[in-house]
C-alpha cells in the first residue's frame, strides 16, 4: 500500500507519512501534482523546468529542479521518483486520486471515477510567477471536469434506459452542479424529474436556474428553458384528459431550435401563485397607480372625458411635482460609512434552510464592526425596517434603498442564498442609498454543512472589495484570520487617510493577529516609511531624523520596518507578482544594509511598471524625487514629483498623504497663491486629522499669518 497520497480534485494536499512539512511548500506541491497527472508517460525534465521556471536561465532551472527533487526525496524517501529523464512518481510510494479517476474510466468503472472526483482540479491552489504553470492547470481542469461530465451523462443515460429515474435524477443533478448556467444541463435535469414524476421540483429547478443566470451573468434564461417550464405549468393547469392527450407532444425536445424570445412566455410571465421566491437583485417595480384605472368602452366617451381628464392629470403632475420637491428637501444626511443588510432571498434552498433569508443578516451584521469597512446597523432593526417597508411582498432596490434612508445608511447590502446539490452560493452586491449605483458583485461558494466558513468568505472578499485593495491583489490577502483582516483592512483606511499612526497601528495588529500575513507586513513596510527617514552618525553617535516635517522618527519605527520587511521576504510566495516588486524596492538589495537613493529610484519605477495602479507606489516615487531628487541631479525633480503625487491621487481620491505633499511642494516654491489652492484642497477633505495641523502651519507660515 502506498506510504502516501496526493489529493488534487478540490484542493492539492499530500497525506500520509511526513507529508504535513509539504503542507506550505506551493512548488513541491505543484512538481508532485504535474507528475502526477503525467501518469506513467511521466515528465522530461525540460517540461518541468518550462512550467515551474519559465523566466529562468537554463543554468539556474536546472538547479532549481535539482534543489527541489532533491527536498522531495529527503521528505518523502529516496524511491519518490522514478526514471531520471522523464521523471515519473513511484506508485507503490505516492498514489494519486487523479490516477486513479484515470485508470477507473480507462476500464469503464465509472461510478468509481466519478466517485473520486471531490471538486474542480487544483481548485484554489496557484504559484507565482509560473504562468505556464497556472495555464497547463487550467486546462487540465478543463479536460478532467469534461471527462467527469462525460462519464456522469453515461451513467445518467444508463439509468434513464434502464427506468431508474430516481438514479438518473441524482447524476443529472451533479452534472447541473458542474455548470449551473448550462442551460443543456438545466434541461436535462428537469426533464429526468418530470420522468421521476416530480414536475414541482422542476419547476422549482426552472426558477433556481433564472436567478442564477441573472445573478452570475445579467441576462434572461435560455428561452428552451422558459418555454419547457411554461408547457410543465400549462399542464398542470390543464384538465386530466388534456395532459393525458399531450404528454410527449407540448414539451419541446432537449435538440429543438429555441423559440424566438419574443414568441416565448418568460418566466416573469408566469402567474402570480407560480412566481420565483427569488427577484432579480436591482429588478425595479413596476408603478401601479394606473393599473386599475376603468378602460373607455367607446370612442364617444373618450371625447366627453379628454378634457377633464387632462385637467385632472395636469394637477396630479404639479401635486406630484411639488411632494417630489418636498421630499428631496428632507432627504435625511447618509452616513457613507454605516451600512443596512436587507433579507436575502432564497432559491432551491431546503425548507431546513430558509432561515437564512433574514439569518445571513444576523450573521453578517456583527461581522461589520467598523474595522476596517463598514459599520452595520443592527440586525433586528434592519429586519423589522424591511418587513415594514415590503410588508409580505417581494422587495425590490427601491425598497432597500428606502430602508437605507430611513435609517441613515449611506450604503445597502442586499442578495440572495442559493442551492444548488450539496453547495450553497451567497451572492450580495452593495448599493448606494442615495444614488442607487452598485458595486461589483460578491459570489462566494461553500458545501452545504460549511454555512460559517462560507459567512466569512463573503464577509472578507465585501470587506476587501469596500476597502478598494485592487482586485489583482485581493487573491494575495490569504489570512485565515477574520480579526487579522479587520485590523489589516483597518490599516489600509488610516492609511488613506494619511493617519500613518493610526495605520503602523492596525497593520502591526493584523501581525501580531498572523505572522503569515505577508500583504499586511508589506504595507506595514510602506506605511513605517522609511524612505521618509535617514540615520545621521557624529561622533560615534547616531540618530534618526526624519526628511519630512512632522513625520514621527525613531528606533522603534526602525524596528517596525525591520521586523514587517523580514516577515513580508519570509512569506513573499504569498504576495502576487504585482506586490513583490515594491517589496524589493522597499527592502533593497544589501538588506539589512540601507540601500542608496538611486537604488530605491530604480526599484520604485520596476514596481510602478509591475503594478502601475497602485497609488502608494507613485505617492513612494514623488516623495524621493521631492527631497532626494535634486542631491540626485535629477532635472526638474519638483516637477516629476508633483506628477507622481497627481497619479497617486487620480488613481485613489480619498488618498490624502499626495495631497499634504503638494501643499509642502507649494510651500517650497515659495508660492502663496499655489500654497492657498493646494491646503484648501487638502483641508476640504481633513480639517482635524493628525495632517490637518501640519498644513495649517505650512499655511500660516507661507502667507505671512
Amino acid at each position: 500500500m502506498p506510504t502516501y497520497r496526493l489529493e488534487t480534485f478540490g484542493k492539492l494536499s499530500l497525506s500520509g507519512g511526513a507529508a504535513g512539512t509539504l503542507s506550505h511548500q506551493r512548488r513541491r506541491l505543484a512538481l508532485l501534482a504535474l507528475l502526477a497527472a503525467a501518469g506513467e508517460r511521466g515528465l522530461s525534465r525540460d517540461a518541468l523546468l518550462g512550467y515551474l521556471w519559465p523566466d529562468s536561465t537554463a543554468e539556474n532551472g536546472r538547479h532549481s529542479l535539482e534543489q527541489l527533487l532533491h527536498a522531495l526525496r529527503r521528505s518523502l524517501g529516496d524511491s519518490v521518483f522514478s526514471g531520471v529523464n522523464p521523471v515519473r512518481l513511484d506508485p507503490d510510494v505516492i498514489a494519486s486520486d487523479v490516477n486513479d479517476f484515470e485508470r477507473a474510466l480507462a476500464r469503464g468503472g465509472l461510478p468509481e471515477a466519478v466517485g473520486l472526483y471531490k471538486g474542480p482540479f487544483l481548485e484554489g491552489f496557484y504559484l507565482n510567477d509560473a504562468p505556464e504553470f497556472e495555464r497547463w492547470a487550467s486546462t487540465e481542469r478543463a479536460r478532467l471536469t469534461d471527462r467527469y461530465t462525460e462519464a456522469l451523462n453515461r451513467l445518467a443515460g444508463d439509468a434513464e434506459r434502464a427506468g431508474d429515474h430516481a438514479t438518473a435524477v441524482n447524476w443529472r443533478r451533479r452534472i447541473a452542479d458542474v455548470d449551473p448556467v448550462s442551460s443543456r444541463s438545466a434541461l436535462a435535469l428537469m426533464r429526468a424529474l418530470v420522468a421521476a414524476g416530480d414536475r414541482t421540483s422542476a419547476l422549482q429547478h426552472a426558477r433556481i436556474y433564472e436567478a442564477l443566470v441573472q445573478q452570475e451573468l445579467g441576462s434572461a434564461p435560455d428561452p428552451s428553458i422558459a418555454k419547457y417550464a411554461a408547457a410543465l405549468r400549462a399542464e398542470v393547469d390543464a384538465p386530466r384528459g388534456v395532459i393525458e392527450s399531450t404528454v410527449g407532444k407540448t414539451l419541446p425536445r432537449l435538440d429543438d431550435t429555441p423559440i424566438d424570445r419574443a414568441e416565448s412566455p418568460a418566466l416573469a410571465a408566469e402567474p402570480q401563485s407560480e412566481r420565483p421566491a427569488v427577484q432579480t437583485a436591482l429588478r425595479e417595480s413596476a408603478p401601479t397607480h394606473l393599473a386599475d384605472a376603468p378602460v373607455a368602452t367607446s370612442t364617444r366617451a373618450r371625447r366627453n372625458y379628454w378634457v377633464p381628464a387632462a385637467l385632472f392629470i395636469g394637477v396630479a403632475v404639479l401635486l406630484l411635482a411639488a411632494v417630489a420637491r418636498r421630499e428631496s428637501e428632507t432627504v435625511p444626511t447618509l452616513d457613507s460609512n454605516r451600512i443596512v443588510i436587507v433579507p436575502f432571498r432564497t432559491a432551491g434552498v431546503d425548507s431546513s434552510l430558509k432561515y437564512l433569508g433574514e439569518g445571513v443578516v444576523d450573521l453578517i451584521a456583527p461581522m461589520l464592526t467598523g474595522e476596517g469597512g463598514p459599520v452595520a446597523v443592527d440586525s433586528r432593526t434592519a429586519i423589522s425596517t424591511w418587513n415594514r417597508i415590503t410588508r409580505g411582498r417581494d422587495g425590490t432596490a427601491d425598497d432597500a434603498r428606502q430602508v437605507g434612508r430611513s435609517l441613515g445608511a449611506g450604503l445597502v447590502l442586499s442578495g440572495a442564498v442559493v442551492q444548488t446539490g450539496a453547495r450553497l452560493t451567497l451572492t450580495g452586491n452593495v448599493i448606494s442609498g442615495q444614488s442607487g449605483d452598485s458595486r461589483a458583485l460578491t459570489s462566494v461558494s461553500a458545501p452545504i454543512d460549511s454555512i460559517d466558513r462560507l459567512v466569512d468568505r463573503f464577509v472578507v472578499q465585501l470587506l476587501t472589495r469596500q476597502s478598494g485593495v485592487a482586485d489583482a491583489s485581493v487573491s494575495a490577502v490569504t489570512s485565515q484570520s477574520l480579526p487579522a483582516i479587520r485590523a489589516y483592512l483597518e490599516g489600509r483606511a488610516a492609511y488613506r487617510r494619511a493617519n500613518e499612526e493610526k495605520a503602523i497601528e492596525s497593520f502591526t495588529r493584523a501581525i501580531d493577529l498572523d505572522s503569515t500575513f505577508a500583504l499586511a507586513a508589506l504595507d506595514l513596510t510602506v506605511a513605517t516609511g522609511k524612505l521618509l527617514r535617514t540615520r545621521i552618525c557624529r561622533m560615534n553617535t547616531c540618530r534618526i531624523v526624519s526628511v519630512v516635517p512632522g513625520l514621527a522618527s525613531s528606533d522603534r519605527m526602525d524596528d517596525l520596518f525591520n521586523r514587517a520587511v523580514q516577515l513580508a521576504w519570509a512569506y513573499r510566495e504569498k504576495l502576487g507578482s504585482r506586490d513583490r516588486p515594491l517589496l524589493d524596492a522597499l527592502r533593497g538589495k544589501t538588506y539589512p544594509q540601507e540601500s542608496s537613493a538611486r537604488e530605491t529610484l530604480v526599484g520604485l519605477d520596476k514596481a510602478i511598471a509591475a503594478a502601475p495602479d497602485r497609488p502608494e507606489t507613485h505617492y513612494l516615487l514623488g516623495v524621493l524625487l521631492l527631497y532626494q531628487g535634486q542631491a540626485l541631479g535629477l532635472p526638474d525633480p519638483s516637477e516629476r514629483a508633483e506628477a507622481a503625487f497627481r497619479e497617486a491621487s487620480r488613481l485613489d481620491s480619498s488618498y490624502l498623504a499626495p495631497l499634504a505633499r503638494k501643499v509642502e511642494l507649494a510651500a517650497f516654491m515659495h508660492d502663496s497663491g499655489r500654497l492657498r489652492r493646494e491646503a484648501g484642497s487638502y483641508l476640504a477633505r481633513d480639517t482635524n486629522g493628525p495632517t490637518a495641523d501640519y498644513v495649517h502651519w505650512l499655511l500660516a507660515a507661507g502667507t505671512g499669518d
